[in-house]
């Protein structure tokens, strides 16, 4: 429930979560998930930017619901998320959603998160980038 309310909820600016306290909500979220997230270890991080990662994270988890491999790393360029599985799920122009380069209209409640990542990312004033290949998904900010 943890991760669903740092997603969803308000990030207040300032705001920051302890590193300790964001790896925990991470292997709490993962218990039983079909997708393996190798989750960096991480200081104090602003409430805004976890809120864009887990936004990020569930993006990437609907590309992955037959199972699969998300390694996310931060360095003073930003954040990556790179997922890899033997099957991915297609999900069309979600992604230029995601980029920002098509709408976010019709996306319904179960993907809602492709229509709010974009808009976390303008709130930081951080661009997504997304590059995807077969088996593979890169997502920056």
């Amino acid at each position: 429930m943890q991760f669903l309310r740092i997603a969803f909820g308000a990030a207040p600016p300032g705001s920051r979560i302890a590193g300790g306290d964001l790896t925990a909500v991470v292997a709490d979220h993962c218990h039983g998930a079909r997708a393996r997230i190798d989750w960096p270890k991480l200081g104090e991080t602003e409430r805004a930017e976890a809120k864009l990662a887990f936004l990020v994270l569930m993006c990437l988890e609907a590309a992955l619901p037959f199972g699969g491999e998300i390694a996310v790393s931060r360095d003073a360029g930003g954040w990556q998320f790179a997922a890899a599985a033997e099957r991915m799920r297609d999900l069309g122009t979600l992604w230029d959603t995601v980029a920002g380069h098509a709408p976010a209209a019709g996306i319904g409640p179960p993907l809602v998160q492709f229509a709010l990542a974009p808009d976390a990312a303008r709130r930081l004033g951080r661009p997504l980038t997304v590059d995807t290949a077969p088996g593979h998904i890169t997502v920056r900010f």
